[in-house]
């Protein structure tokens, strides 16, 4: 038992990632250029919708805000119950020529059960607001826009790494070239963190050891 204790430590200790300080480089998303219909007017761009308001982002490659509020609770259970029982009972009919009404009070028998019962709950909630600034990166024929944000911040060794990307449309956005979050279709928010202070919430290497010991 004591040689498999080690062994874990040493497995354990083995498969801890160490993060390497590397530089980062900024990488501008992806845009895509698309071919729009002649409208038959003098007003050919769209920012003439707009003639006595701000300026809103409308082609590939113009910077549009996205104010984000998400709400998160998500609640997950899981219950398990497992049971068996076994029983047998036998009399011996006949040993070497022995009386059978002795042999009857000789009967085995015996009885057996095994029960199981387990369950576990994860509950997570949290707010996430923010204002990011993003660009249009497509255009659709029908005047949708594909948006995306990023943001990437690293102070004294702990690293944030934001991403969104959905799609907008362009009623959507109001006077201040800004549009929220429960009016992007199709969202997806990335946010990621990394040092020190992100592996302090994760639990030990002993605890580790323990839930690989003692899973239930």
């Amino acid at each position: 038992m004591l040689y498999l204790f080690f062994a874990l430590i040493f497995i354990i200790s083995c498969s801890t990632k160490v993060e390497s300080k590397k530089k980062y480089t900024y990488s501008f998303p992806k845009t895509y250029k698309e071919e729009k219909p002649t409208r038959g007017s003098l007003f050919k761009s769209p920012q003439s919708a707009y003639l006595y308001g701000s300026v809103r982002a409308s082609e590939v490659g113009d910077v549009i805000y996205i104010r984000v509020i998400e709400s998160i609770n998500a609640i997950e259970s899981v219950s398990t119950n497992v049971g068996r029982s076994t029983s047998f009972s036998n009399a011996i009919s006949s040993f070497f020529g022995v009386h059978p009404a002795t042999l009857k009070n000789l009967g085995a028998g015996g009885k057996s059960s095994f029960a199981s019962k387990g369950g576990s709950k994860f509950q997570q909630s949290g707010v996430l607001t923010t204002t990011l600034a993003g660009r249009v990166v497509k255009v659709f024929p029908n005047g949708t826009m594909l948006v995306e944000a990023k943001k990437y911040i690293e102070v004294n060794g702990v690293k944030r790494e934001f991403l969104l990307r959905g799609i907008v449309r362009p009623e959507d956005i109001d006077s201040n070239n800004t549009v929220t979050s429960d009016k992007i279709a199709d969202m997806e928010i990335f946010f990621e963190g990394r040092g020190y202070i992100v592996r302090g919430g994760e639990p030990g290497w002993l605890a580790k050891i323990f839930a690989i010991l003692f899973p239930f």
